[in-house]
């Protein structure tokens, strides 16, 4: 049986640090914005029009695939960091976040849970309650707002899962691989090929995981150590970097 339960102190200061997440009551009356209003076509178009013009974007297009970038590291990846590092389950739900912008509504900051009520698992449980959070983040929040992204900016939902899948495998490969001991390591591997290769569908609003054609093994160099891997698709960034430079895993750049 699922069990409410609290962070401890320190697990809340490194998520609210390094993710940006904050609870509802410290921002409140600040610049917010309730996620789900994003799954309304007319709300999403109208909030991406409105960060191209702050953002002094090139286009929607761009503007959709870099927000879907952003948002990715401000849910999916604090999300699935306590899923695996902490044992707990955030309540991500699109209802349950509020986004937060800078002062000038340009640069998303992070994001505000309006409950901070958790759930962990009894280790029997464990695979049903990995699935459900999947779906949580997916499906019912991140997947939907793809969607709808993606019409009403007309940007392909493959450039939109890629940027995601980005967000996925560095906070796996990168930063919990080099924080957990053993134990703890084993279950993030399990978590993170779960995420990239098993997970069905459905789990991500999709007919098939959309993850999945993006992950391969990492390459290495001659020396034994990983190197880049490489993008199937364009996220775009160039269009408002200030020196138009590819990113390293970009394959225009590697043209």
């Amino acid at each position: 049986m699922n069990e409410p339960f609290q962070f401890e102190a320190s697990q809340w200061a490194y998520l609210t640090s390094h993710f940006g997440l904050k609870g509802y009551s410290a921002v409140e009356g600040d610049a917010l914005l309730r996620a789900d209003r994003l799954l309304a076509e007319g709300a999403c178009a109208d909030y991406l029009d409105q960060l191209s013009r702050q953002q002094q974007s090139p286009s929607t297009l761009v503007t959709a695939s870099l927000f879907i970038k952003r948002y990715a590291y401000l849910t999916a990846v604090p999300a699935f960091y306590a899923m695996s590092v902490y044992d707990a389950g955030i309540n991500i739900a699109a209802d349950n976040c509020y986004v937060k912008t800078n002062a000038t509504g340009a640069a998303l900051e992070g994001i505000a849970l309006a409950s901070l009520a958790l759930e962990r698992s009894a280790e029997t449980e464990r695979s049903l309650w990995r699935q459900r959070i999947v779906e949580k983040v997916f499906a019912e929040h991140l997947g939907a707002i793809v969607q709808v992204v993606s019409r009403t900016a007309k940007v392909p939902r493959a450039v939109l899962w890629e940027n995601i899948a980005v967000r996925v495998c560095s906070l796996y490969e990168k930063r919990i691989e080099q924080q957990e001991g053993t134990a703890g390591r084993q279950r993030s591997r399990d978590d993170f090929h779960y995420i990239m290769c098993s997970a069905p569908g459905a789990l991500f609003g999709e007919r098939n995981n959309p993850l999945t054609r993006f992950f391969s093994p990492l390459p290495m160099a001659n020396d034994g150590k990983p190197t880049v891997r490489m993008r199937h698709t364009c996220c775009f960034h160039y269009k408002v970097a200030k020196d138009a430079a590819y990113c390293d895993n970009c394959p225009k750049g590697a043209r």
